[in-house]
């Protein structure tokens, strides 16, 4: 019986070993998910001059390499791939991207193709929630102990250097936890709108009672904080604002911050 299990145990082992050589030798250096968040850089692939319009055959074929070679592809657009064995027990995951403003995904292994529409801020082809998706989170059903290619096309216009080279890479998990990740996000989102709004409302009464100089720049301060969060709530809501009037909103928080610690000084001296 032992020299059986034996047997069986070794069989594993090596079908296990075989996949995970054949699979390094069709779609290069795959990625071993084993409910690990973190994947190294060095497994992602990345294709440049290809849009959005690429078919899953042309990018098959394509010559991938290693890192971006041309930094205005930031700009132009390009495609990461990852090949991912699946060595976990659950089948139903997911892809989440970080910071991104528009998404076309392939995903490919043995049950077929599963191919996600492009979308855009800026085209009005976004919503919050697609089939099989909660903002730039898919679900991508993997199976288990096989390898699933997968193909994100990316492009940052208008152009943020540091958040781009950030976030040109994307992260695996289950999709329970990608669908209660989005839920929290959207709990923080109207918890902190709320106690916003019900601060700036309080500051404008008090204000409007008192007089009180001090009470006007915390009211400035508030609204200036409102359209801050507006401003910064776009990646969820599905806008994304210009990068200069940001900026400008940042700067009139700065100044409201110094009027009222101006105001704040005198008051008690």
């Amino acid at each position: 019986m032992n020299h059986l299990s034996t047997i069986v145990c070794s069989s594993t082992y090596l079908t296990i070993f075989f996949v995970y050589l054949t699979a390094n030798i069709a779609f290069g250096k795959t990625y071993t998910y084993t409910e690990d968040a973190n994947i190294p850089t060095d497994h992602f692939e990345y294709l440049e001059g290809f849009d959005e319009t690429t078919n899953l055959s042309d990018l098959k074929k394509a010559n991938w390499k290693g890192e971006i070679e041309n930094i205005h592809s930031y700009y132009n657009g390009f495609w990461v791939k990852l090949a991912v064995l699946n060595q976990t027990d659950k089948s139903d995951l997911g892809v989440r991207h970080w910071t991104t403003f528009e998404k076309k995904l392939f995903a490919v292994n043995s049950r077929g193709i599963q191919e996600y529409d492009y979308i855009s801020f800026y085209d009005n082809s976004y919503s919050f929630m697609g089939i099989d998706r909660i903002q730039f989170r898919y679900r991508v059903l993997m199976p288990i102990d096989e390898v699933t290619e997968i193909y994100s096309y990316y492009k940052f216009q208008p152009l943020h250097r540091t958040l781009s080279t950030r976030h040109e890479i994307f992260g695996i998990s289950t999709w329970e936890d990608l669908q209660f990740q989005s839920l929290f996000q959207i709990i923080r989102i109207v918890f902190f709108f709320a106690i916003l709004i019900y601060l700036l409302v309080n500051s404008i009464a008090s204000f409007w009672v008192t007089r009180d100089s001090n009470y006007f720049w915390l009211t400035f301060l508030l609204f200036s904080m409102v359209f801050a969060a507006i401003y910064l709530s776009g990646f969820t809501i599905g806008f994304r604002g210009n990068p200069h009037i940001g900026q400008l909103i940042f700067s009139i928080i700065l100044i409201t911050n110094l009027g009222l610690s101006f105001n704040l000084a005198l008051f008690l001296n």
